[in-house]
């Protein structure tokens, strides 16, 4: 009776009574292609590294293909040929993306960026340097109106605003504002995006809107006229930049641009009741003496301004300040500004800030749909605005507007240099720490009205001034309150005038440079699409559990992943699909799906599917539903004693040893990484420590081990690059050489578990032997331990299809075989045919 044998790949099932024949427990270093098995040798080398690296990446899109290396904290470029420092960082390098030119670098501070331009990488930092700006509030005009005015105060005093509105934009007014406002301004990037919001100014006159009212009769009261008067200060704004230390980022940032809110009000002064004030004039033109009774301002009303503040929403688009323009003086309202303030509530607004002071690194990035997404997250706390920040009319340190001396009753003033404000940040109900930032040569001393902080959690500042050596002339804390509407917390002064800093007693200051930061492991930010430097708070996702790792069914193609598959987020309590949402909203809903829980670092993307390792095993997911791969291997390696066995692999794989792991355990060591071979459709679990890697053919769904070890050069599509002792191998592309291969059967059963006689084995192949190669035959009668039957040795040649020749004597239950030997690439196993007869023909059991 003859049995053809296809072989299959590695499997570990048990019992070894049940296994399929064409099983194996060995095959290292040979692929199964086209119905056959071809030796599997080292990729051919592609370049040597002039030094050890600790990640090599390459930077590659359709106009560069840069080869980078990272060393601890330092990143070279032209790592093939001559190795150039590009620069050294604070904090190590753990890994590397890119969107475009630019080169994100993840580091436990935060994002480092460069950008590629014009050959050369241009360092751009964690953020863009905030821009100082210094903000006038200039007096130019100012009006009085006589208008007969009947009514009541009341009456007379809201028609007096409506005569001041009215007022402004006459062209003698050059188009002035009056009333109350918040400006703020922001950095505008290439995409219209906008990132580091100022904190908003409140800007206001100087002096608040003055109306009077006379009322003339006669000295019986009897009513002759009644005329009202209101004076009101007209002003405009004068914003002048700082933006030389924005030199770096003009690629990146193009504008800066100013918003203001609508008028949160006219600051008003009260009317006094009428009897307050009486005057008895004797007009000449009058025979008769008359009185005139004058209304006079009392109180600035200030509740419904302070109100307003509260209830602010937008700001709009006023003014646009080019960085690559020669004034960087901004001028508001101008005579062409009119359209603008009269439909300020049609001009652009300034959408909230995403808390783009904070910096924010994370433990898993993954680029998609040229979109940087960051997952396990950890926020590092903006120090807080400097103390140039918060002045407005640049009023100098020492004395008050108006006034050329120094007030006698504070000679504190004199001796301020410093300022320090901490801010309270409460990141949950038990934690309660501060961030410092930190001004000196300290010129200006008024603080403006409305002070801030880019985030709601913060609950007070403590504002301090100090002398040269620290020591403590003055101080106030505010207590901040989040705003309704806009990501920060704020304190207004309720008298809208200039904050008080109290004088303190004299003691010197000590504090703490606090790197504050918060951890969020549940949570996701997606940037804004082909703008890393953003994340908006509407792509931000919740999960349950600690983030893992991210993927997607897209062919990893070397400028990231693209397509409308959902992105598959894995967490310690399982996995999560985000599916693609439409318009601005990156993913529309979050669904968990599946409860297994991937090893880090071991998830990968590969053509239609994400493969990803467990405690449990191997799993592909191309769906909702994770599919098993290898139940064949997850079982305890099955035991087979066969003779010389050791010096069989000894002699083939003197580095080797084989049986000191089962395979759930080797897929459980921490330094596990997961490669892709497009070129083969293979994965590769390699482990750093072990001296073999588990390979998986998602063609064929065979298993078999691989013996070539090394360093991953990331990002390398279409082909995957290896690091071997500093040469830089190409895996996808490997070499003619040979190389050394085994095949080990699980125990043969040949269609029945009875007593046969297997008399022959056709090793159905071509053999290119390189120097020399030996097949074995082994029997059993348990299907654990073997006989050799025959061996037969292979001297280095070519060779169509081994005959074993008759085996005499050969009456088992089970047979195996045993090749190995060094193979030239050419090579090729097909299958096994074999000769057997039945030793017994009844059916009793024997």
């Amino acid at each position: 009776m003859q049995t053809k044998i296809v072989l299959n790949g590695i499997s570990h099932a048990l019992p070894d009574s049940t296994s399929s024949d064409g099983d194996m427990l060995y095959l290292i270093n040979l692929r199964k292609k086209d119905q056959s098995f071809h030796p599997v040798t080292e990729g051919k080398e592609y370049a040597t590294l002039k030094d050890t690296y600790d990640i090599v990446y390459i930077h590659s899109n359709n106009k560069i293909n840069n080869w980078i290396a990272v060393k601890e904290k330092q990143l070279y470029t032209d790592i093939l040929n001559s190795p150039k420092l590009v620069c050294e960082l604070s904090a190590t390098i753990t890994h590397i993306e890119h969107i475009g030119n630019t080169l994100i670098l993840s580091t436990g501070e935060g994002f480092y960026y460069l950008l590629y331009k014009n050959g050369y990488y241009k360092q751009l930092g964690f953020k863009p340097p905030f821009p100082q700006a210094t903000i006038q509030c200039i007096v130019s005009n100012s009006i009085t109106d006589f208008t007969a005015i009947e009514g009541s105060v009341t009456d007379v005093q809201a028609a007096m605003e409506a005569m001041i509105i009215k007022n402004r934009w006459k062209e003698d007014s050059a188009y002035l504002l009056c009333g109350a406002y918040l400006l703020r301004y922001a950095l505008r990037m290439y995409d219209g995006s906008y990132m580091l919001h100022s904190s908003p100014y409140f800007i206001f006159p100087c002096f608040p809107l003055h109306p009077y009212k006379s009322i003339l009769a006669y000295d019986n009261n009897t009513f002759i006229k009644e005329s009202s008067t209101a004076n009101a200060e007209l002003f405009y704004l004068s914003c002048e930049m700082e933006i030389y230390n924005l030199s770096d980022w003009n690629d990146i940032i193009t504008d800066i641009d100013f918003f203001i809110s609508e008028e949160l009000g006219v600051i008003t002064e009260k009317f006094k009741k009428i009897e307050d004030s009486i005057i008895n004039i004797t007009p000449p033109e009058k025979p008769n003496p008359y009185t005139r009774k004058s209304i006079r301002p009392q109180d600035i009303d200030k509740t419904a301004i302070i109100k307003n503040i509260d209830n602010v929403t937008n700001f709009y688009l006023i003014k646009s300040l080019s960085l690559k323009s020669d004034n960087l003086k901004v001028i508001f309202p101008e005579k062409i500004d009119i359209a603008t303030l009269q439909n300020l509530v049609h001009q652009p607004t300034l959408p909230v800030d995403s808390f783009s002071h904070h910096n924010l690194s994370a433990a898993y990035t993954y680029t998609y749909n040229q979109r940087l997404h960051i997952a396990n997250i950890q926020t590092h706390f903006f120090r807080g605005f400097k103390l140039q920040n918060f002045v407005v009319n640049k009023k100098t340190l020492g004395r008050r507007p108006g006034s050329s001396e120094r007030p006698e009753d504070d000679k504190t003033l004199i001796k301020i240099q410093k300022a320090f404000i901490q801010i309270y940040i409460n990141i949950d109900s038990s934690f309660n720490s501060y961030v410092l930032s930190q001004s000196e040569d300290i010129e200006y001393y008024y603080i403006n009205p409305f002070f801030s902080y880019p985030d709601s959690r913060a609950s007070k500042a403590v504002i301090t001034f100090t002398d040269k050596n620290d020591m403590i002339l003055k101080r106030r804390t505010l207590s901040l309150k989040p705003h309704p509407n806009l990501n920060l917390a704020y304190y207004m002064d309720s008298s809208l005038e200039d904050i008080t800093i109290l004088t303190e007693t004299t003691f010197k200051f000590t504090y703490a440079i606090i790197l504050l930061h918060v951890s969020e492991e549940n949570k996701i930010k997606v940037s804004a699409l082909q703008n890393p430097f953003i994340f908006l708070n509407e792509n931000t996702y919740i999960v349950n559990g600690k983030v893992i790792g991210m993927a997607t069914n897209a062919i990893p193609v070397s400028e990231g992943q693209f397509g409308q598959f959902p992105l598959y987020v894995f967490t310690n309590l399982g996995i999560y699909i985000f599916g693609i949402g439409s318009g601005s909203t990156v993913y529309s809903n979050v669904v968990p799906v599946a409860e297994e829980i991937a090893l880090p670092g071991t998830i990968k993307n590969v053509a239609g599917a994400v493969f990803f390792l467990t405690s449990r095993g191997a799993f592909l997911i191309t769906g909702s539903t994770p599919v098993a791969i290898s139940s064949q291997l997850n079982t305890t390696k099955p035991f087979m004693q066969i003779p010389h066995f050791q010096d069989i692999k000894k002699r083939l794989f003197p580095k080797l040893i084989f049986d000191s792991l089962s395979y759930l355990d080797f897929i459980q060591r921490p330094d596990i990484t997961i490669h892709y071979n497009y070129q083969e459709n293979e994965l590769l679990i390699i482990s750093r420590s072990v001296p073999y890697a588990y390979v998986y053919n998602l063609n064929t769904q065979v298993w078999y081990m691989n013996t070539h070890i090394f360093l991953p050069v990331y990002n390398s599509f279409p082909y995957l690059f290896g690091i071997v002792n500093n040469k830089i191998l190409n895996i996808s592309d490997e070499t003619n050489s040979s190389v050394s291969v085994l095949i080990l059967l699980r125990p043969l059963k040949l269609n029945t578990q009875r007593f046969k006689n297997l008399q022959r084995y056709l090793f159905r192949s071509y053999l290119n032997v390189a120097s020399e190669a030996g097949l074995f035959t082994l029997s059993s009668t348990d299907a654990s331990n073997f006989v050799l039957k025959s061996s037969q040795k292979i001297k280095a040649g070519k060779y169509r299809d081994i005959d074993t020749g008759l085996l005499t004597a050969n009456k088992y239950r089970y047979f195996s075989l045993l090749f190995g030997g060094e193979l030239n690439s050419d090579s090729r196993i097909d299958y096994i045919e074999t000769t057997w007869y039945n030793t017994y023909l009844n059916d009793k059991i024997k």
